[in-house]
């Protein structure tokens, strides 16, 4: 982050003086694949380095091979006669070494590098005239890689005004080769979001979304299991009291990894109330979020305690009308027989499928997508309901006396048959229609 903050101690330093200011991102193309052992001993030997180091750097570039590998073959293996190791700690400092003239070349102004993202900055009275600026280095830049083997992706570059004007007259564009760059209003360079006011406002959102997304359901994982809420409900001297709640520590320790993740995104100083902290962040205090896992659950208790056990109340009479058929079932060999399943999908989807025999003949599986939301024991009825629907439009319907159906669920076959509180009150109505048929 430190090429980062001298960027932004840069354009600072400019607006004090009454400049705007402009900053050219460009990208390596290749890389650590491009650097050539020649050249890196030669650059080393320019700055200074002594020769033992020249020597280890020539022996950790030389004698390389690579092969690929994709389970248990593999391909011959082949010299390698240029490149750094992508995975060694050592690579992105042997590179920035290897690119460091970028940083001395062509006029006066801040160039910057880190591995291999360049950026350049140019000030000036207008934006047209950072302009001009950045068109003159980048062009130099441009031709001291054609001259050293190092290729800029053009379509990677990113070009970003720095002015504290609320309109600014002008905007202007850059040309970089055959690709012209757009300025942008909010930039990403280095893991940092710089937008036109160095206002800091889009990296705090962004920070702080990835904290609530991220942060909150690790560090609140499972609240609701442990959590009673404020108060609690608990027998004292054979009364039932309402008690507050004995969780103090644990919430305190919640909050201190809340506020530690708050103060490490958030440009801000250690002293800074909590308040303010709480509020440039966009997040509530943890007792808060708390009482919003508390609120629910007091919810749903109450609930339970005002409904009727039956969750169906458009089916109170549903029971009665239930046409109570025959434990026995002299089954004949023209009779169909449905197997159904039902089961909920890793992505949290429910679904089913059911399979038709008759007459020894297995019928072709069929499987359906309920959607989300939906109870294990609702998915068996509704793929109950699909197979006998499935049965019922089967042409040799007409040789059969009965419809069998099979299923591993016992609740559901209670369900269907009367024997308890009926859910999915659509598909059992339709059941116990064909049953009464």
């Amino acid at each position: 982050l430190d090429p980062v903050s001298c960027v932004i101690h840069e354009v600072e330093k400019a607006r004090s003086k009454n400049l705007v200011a402009s900053l050219l991102t460009l990208d390596v193309k290749g890389a650590f694949d491009t650097v050539l052992p020649g050249r890196m001993q030669r650059r080393l030997r320019d700055q200074g380095w002594p020769l033992w180091v020249i020597k280890w750097v020539r022996s950790f570039m030389t004698n390389r091979t690579a092969r690929s590998r994709l389970g248990d073959a593999r391909t011959d293996e082949i010299q390698l006669n240029c490149g750094l190791p992508q995975g060694s700690p050592i690579s992105p400092i042997l590179f920035m070494l290897y690119t460091e003239p970028i940083l001395h070349i062509g006029d006066q102004g801040m160039k910057f590098s880190y591995a291999n993202d360049v950026a350049i900055l140019q000030s000036g009275q207008t934006l047209t005239e950072c302009i001009e600026k950045l068109d003159r280095q980048a062009k130099i830049l441009l031709d001291w890689g054609i001259q050293n083997a190092v290729s800029f992706d053009h379509q990677k570059g990113e070009l970003q005004h720095f002015t504290l004007s609320s309109k600014p007259k002008e905007y202007p564009s850059l040309l970089i080769g055959n690709t012209s760059l757009q300025a942008n209003q909010v930039t990403r360079w280095l893991g940092i979001w710089l937008d036109r006011k160095l206002s800091f406002l889009t990296h705090t959102r962004n920070w702080t979304a990835k904290v609530t997304s991220c942060v909150l359901p690790v560090v609140l994982y499972e609240i609701e299991a442990w959590w009673p809420g404020d108060h609690t409900l608990a027998w004292r001297r054979k009364k039932l009291q309402e008690l507050k709640h004995r969780c103090g520590k644990q919430i305190q320790l919640l909050s201190k990894a809340i506020h530690m993740s708050l103060r490490t995104i958030l440009p801000i100083y250690r002293s800074t109330p909590l308040p303010t902290l709480f509020r440039d962040g966009g997040l509530p205090p943890t007792r808060i979020i708390k009482r919003a896992y508390s609120i629910a659950t007091t919810r749903l208790t109450k609930t339970a305690h005002l409904l009727p056990i039956s969750v169906d109340t458009e089916l109170v009479n549903l029971d009665k009308e239930s046409p109570n058929p025959p434990k026995i079932y002299n089954s004949t060999n023209h009779d169909i027989h449905v197997y159904s399943d039902g089961a909920i999908l890793p992505d949290g989807r429910a679904g089913g499928a059911f399979v038709l025999f008759q007459a020894e003949r297995k019928n072709p599986t069929q499987s359906f997508i309920i959607g989300y939301k939906v109870e294990p024991i609702d998915t068996e009825i509704i793929a109950i309901n699909y197979g006998i629907q499935k049965a019922d439009q089967k042409a040799a319907i007409h040789f059969a006396t009965n419809i069998i159906v099979f299923t591993d669920n016992q609740t559901a076959a209670n369900i269907v048959n009367g024997k308890s509180s009926p859910t999915s009150w659509k598909e059992v109505t339709e059941i116990r229609k064909s049953q009464q048929d």
